[in-house]
């Protein structure tokens, strides 16, 4: 069976909002446990003026499914982001540091995306992170690596450090969505003892 779509228009979406409150503070005073799919379609449609879903369902227009797109194709990287790719590991940790500039300058890039541009960092959390994220054990190649590039800035004494705010080049913002699909596949189940 195909599956149906139900289009929903409110006219004042303030009044749904307080009529949905208004029925599930009445359910959570009823029930330990939060609403249902079903209590919730019934919900949406009392909030709509109908009695219940059912009676909704019934007015309403159905009409089908749109199909889904066709699956874009993957994604063509070029050779330098290629080379970063395969110097990741399973859990994307750089196994070592790319001889070429433009791999470099690459790497660099999805060291600076593990960062939060929010956050203000120490130099200890820094190398933390990025000793975390390589296996050839030099945090302090990457971290300078960051500031030359500009992708990172700290104050003169050395104590803070913030992302910069940037949008990567097209090369850079192609390896990094081939990096999180890649992490994003389930691993093999290891047997433990």
């Amino acid at each position: 069976m195909s599956k149906q779509i139900l289009s929903y228009q409110v006219q004042d979406l303030s009044a749904l909002a307080r009529s949905l409150c208004r029925q599930i503070e009445t359910h959570h005073a009823a029930n330990a446990r939060p609403p249902s799919h079903l209590a919730l379609l019934n919900m949406l449609a009392r909030a709509a003026g109908h009695s219940n879903y059912q009676s909704y369902r019934s007015g309403a227009e159905l009409r089908p499914a749109p199909e889904l797109p066709a699956p874009l194709p993957a994604e063509t990287l070029c050779a330098d982001a290629e080379k970063v790719l395969r110097l990741l590991d399973a859990d994307g940790r750089l196994t070592r540091w790319p001889v070429k500039r433009g791999a470099q300058r690459l790497a660099v890039w999805y060291l600076w995306s593990l960062f939060d541009a929010r956050k203000v960092y120490s130099e200890r959390e820094v190398t933390a992170l990025l000793a975390a994220r390589n296996d050839f054990d030099d945090p302090v190649i990457l971290r300078r690596e960051l500031i030359n590039e500009g992708l990172f800035v700290r104050t003169p004494d050395g104590r803070e450090y913030r992302k910069e705010a940037r949008r990567a080049p097209s090369e850079a913002a192609a390896l990094l969505r081939a990096i999180r699909a890649r992490l994003k596949r389930p691993r093999p189940a290891r047997n433990r003892k």
